[in-house]
């Protein structure tokens, strides 16, 4: 797909940020961005705001997560994981009021979560998905033995697209029936967010034991993951 994942190190004080919800639905994102904004040379127009300080705030409206950001106005240092479009990146959406600044070194750090793509075959996938009850993104709860992608996909993965459309605010009863609909498809591109500590095996893969990616069912995203 053509997204990055994103992480912004914010210090105190105010943001100098406006973070709108769209009216359709889907993640909050940044429409504004004032010329005292503390990370205006890290954040861009139209990122989608997904985490604050590693909790997952994608499916928030942009109230709550306006809130949550004033909550932490005191604290030291602040993470801020943005969702963006590859062609922000690349220069050809706006990155921020004035010119686009590269990345600034010493505020990107690594994260530890995955974004992987996953290529199912025609046919009922065998998979149980469930959302939260506290609220985030649907994930993953059980793995059929007849699991068409049992060796690809893992337990506790949150779906977040499917065939490049974002259903990461979505619940899992239209996630499911999402699916169901392209049941008859050839292939369906299913992305997921996975921990990275389930990737290096101290979480739990699928029912059986943890299995390699297949790599021609597996295709790696083009997302970098930067903190």
């Amino acid at each position: 797909t053509s997204f990055d994942i994103i992480n912004i190190i914010a210090p105190a004080g105010r943001l100098g940020l406006i973070i709108d919800s769209p009216l359709g639905g889907g993640s909050a994102h940044v429409t504004d961005i004032k010329e005292h904004c503390l990370i205006k040379n890290e954040i861009h127009l139209l990122d989608k705001v997904v985490a604050i300080d590693d909790e997952d705030v994608s499916t928030r409206d942009s109230i709550e997560i306006t809130k949550l950001l004033a909550s932490k106005i005191r604290q030291e240092e602040r993470k801020i994981t943005v969702w963006r479009e590859k062609a922000a990146r690349d220069g050809s959406l706006p990155a921020n009021k004035s010119s686009p600044s590269p990345f600034t070194e010493e505020n990107t750090i690594r994260t530890s979560f995955d974004i992987i793509n996953i290529i199912a075959p025609a046919g009922r996938l065998g998979l149980i998905i469930d959302s939260p009850l506290g609220g985030g993104s649907a994930h993953v709860t059980d793995i059929k033995e007849h699991c068409l992608i049992k060796n690809e996909i893992h337990l506790l993965d949150k779906v977040v697209a499917i065939d490049d459309e974002d259903v990461s605010t979505r619940d899992s009863i239209e996630i499911t029936k999402l699916l169901a609909s392209k049941i008859r498809q050839e292939e369906r591109k299913i992305t997921v967010w996975r921990e990275k500590a389930a990737r290096d095996g101290s979480l739990p893969a699928n029912k059986s034991s943890p299995s390699p990616f297949t790599e021609e069912n597996t295709i790696r995203t083009s997302f970098d993951i930067i903190n």
